[in-house]
């Protein structure tokens, strides 16, 4: 991202789900260098639920900024499936 950047849209790292009894993967991860970050969207770094076996881990978010007013949603979370 650039110097000023202002975020008022959803940045998405989710994994995919898996074929049949296997498990969906971590939700991968999310890395923002700038100096100063605004806006109200979403960072996520998310595993979808599995429709067979485990769901996967939750992902990683880095944010690093001089200044930061983003008062948006940053969320990495996990998901189950049927064994757990």
């Amino acid at each position: 991202m650039g110097a000023m950047s202002s975020l008022s849209a959803t940045i998405p790292s989710v994994s995919a789900d898996a074929l049949s009894g296997f498990h969906t993967g971590a939700g991968g991860s999310v890395w923002l260098i700038c100096n100063a970050l605004a806006g109200t969207g979403t960072v996520s770094a998310t595993s979808i639920d599995a429709s067979a076996g485990w769901g996967g881990g939750g992902g990683r978010i880095a944010i690093y900024a001089a200044s930061r007013t983003f008062t948006g949603r940053v969320r990495a979370s996990g998901a189950t499936g049927p064994n757990g």
